[in-house]
Formats: C-alpha cells, sequence, structure tokens
C-alpha cells in the first residue's frame, strides 16, 4: 500500500475527516466533513475506507482531522 490511510477501525460517526470522490477513476479535489454513515465494510480499502458525509458527499477517507476548527480545504457539497 503506497499511502498510510485510516482503516475502519479508526473511523468513526461523527468524525471530521478529509476525502476524495472518485470522478471517472479521477480523483477530485479533497473535502473536509463529518462522518454520516461509514459505506466500506472491509478493514482497509486502496483507495480509502468510503465514508458518507453529512452533507450527502461520498468518498475515501484520505486523513482523519482533529477536531480543531483547521479547515484549509474547501468544505464539502455546494
Amino acid at each position: 500500500m503506497a499511502e498510510d490511510l485510516p482503516t475502519r477501525d479508526e473511523i468513526d460517526r461523527g468524525m471530521t475527516v478529509e476525502v476524495v470522490q472518485e470522478q471517472d477513476n479521477n480523483p477530485g479535489e479533497p473535502l473536509i466533513g463529518d462522518v454520516r454513515v461509514i459505506l466500506t465494510d472491509e478493514h482497509s480499502h486502496p483507495q480509502g475506507i468510503k465514508v458518507e458525509l453529512d452533507d450527502d458527499v461520498t468518498g475515501g477517507v484520505k486523513e482523519i482531522h482533529p477536531d480543531e476548527d483547521d479547515r484549509d480545504l474547501p468544505q464539502g457539497g455546494g
């Protein structure tokens, strides 16, 4: 595995994460949001554990963000 991505066990509902949406096999821009639903059943996934955010965005988790309001990246939705 090339990246050190969070595993399913490290992700919880309500957690703030950075996701990337896959669009026609091209990764999109990273978005930050709060996890509503964890969609991947496996322990890990090469593109990141797939989640649905509170604003209906779905994507693979690339990073877990601290609770502080450090929001340099665009928010999901819109």
